[in-house]
């Protein structure tokens, strides 16, 4: 997992590998991390292999806090992904955070008015 500020308003949390109940400590301080520092929040899951309901959890709660917060977050999830883009389609997580087939257009998203 790694977190980068990406530019004064947008931290990038990307998780590496399989994410499950042993690491949702360590992928919310590193949600919480990233969005004390800036406003934007976006977590990239593009070499992500597993994400379990504990990891999905953490990232709605952490969706809920930046938004709280009058901040903008959204997920990465590239077409063909694997698990994670599968699992994502099958409780239908865009319907609840947005999420960008790549971290370009995430970006660009992010930077946009809320409501554009």
């Amino acid at each position: 997992m790694q977190v980068a500020l990406h530019s004064d308003t947008t931290a990038i949390v990307s998780l590496i590998g399989e994410h499950d109940l042993s690491l949702g400590d360590a992928l919310r301080g590193a949600l919480e991390t990233a969005a004390e520092q800036r406003s934007c929040v976006l977590v990239d899951l593009s070499r992500c292999t597993l994400l379990d309901s504990t990891g999905i959890a953490v990232l709605l709660d952490a969706q809920k806090r930046v938004r709280a917060a009058r901040g903008r977050f959204a997920l990465v999830i590239p077409p063909g992904q694997g698990a994670v883009a599968r699992v994502a389609e099958i409780i239908r997580l865009g319907d609840l955070v947005p999420i960008a087939q790549s971290r370009e257009d995430a970006l660009t998203s992010l930077a946009q008015p809320p409501g554009s």
